[in-house]
């Protein structure tokens, strides 16, 4: 998450993702699949993010793969805030807003969710989404990146 650049972001998630897709001692099966739809999940986030939808279309098949097969209510939310990327990188905003909706563990799905929501006129949730991100601060990459989008964006 924290790549110089989209390239290299995806070349780490690669590595990433192979690294994964072994069982792995000490790892639940559980985790591990949280883990890979993760991974899959900020492929798809990045490749929207930076126009390459059929690389977007790509990950979020796997994904979509991945969810179908664990069970697991945790990937499936993750599974669908990736869905909701795409969505919002096709400008289908009201799509979106629901998928993103469906991940409020992922920081990151939080904002692009207030991204959304404005894209819709709808400014005052927007304002109530991003609210409830700042009082969700964690020590993590994600939180890392909302905050440091955030300052971009005030100035």
């Amino acid at each position: 998450m924290l790549a110089a650049d989209y390239n290299e972001e995806l070349s780490q998630l690669g590595a990433l993702g192979v690294f994964l897709e072994k069982p792995l001692a000490g790892m639940s099966e559980a985790d591990r699949g949280v883990d890979r739809a993760s991974v899959l999940r900020e492929r798809v986030r990045i490749a929207s993010l930076n126009g390459q939808l059929d690389n977007a279309t790509e990950a979020l098949s796997k994904l979509e793969a991945l969810a179908s097969s664990s069970g697991d209510v945790l990937v499936q939310s993750i599974y669908e805030s990736a869905r909701g990327y795409l969505s919002c990188a096709k400008g289908d905003y009201d799509d979106a807003v629901g998928q993103l909706a469906a991940d409020f563990h992922s920081a990151l799905a939080l904002q692009q969710l207030a991204v959304a929501q404005e894209k819709l006129g709808d400014t005052a949730v927007a304002q109530l989404t991003r609210s409830v991100l700042k009082y969700r601060r964690s020590p993590t990459a994600e939180w890392f990146l909302v905050e440091h989008n955030s300052h971009a964006n005030s100035h």
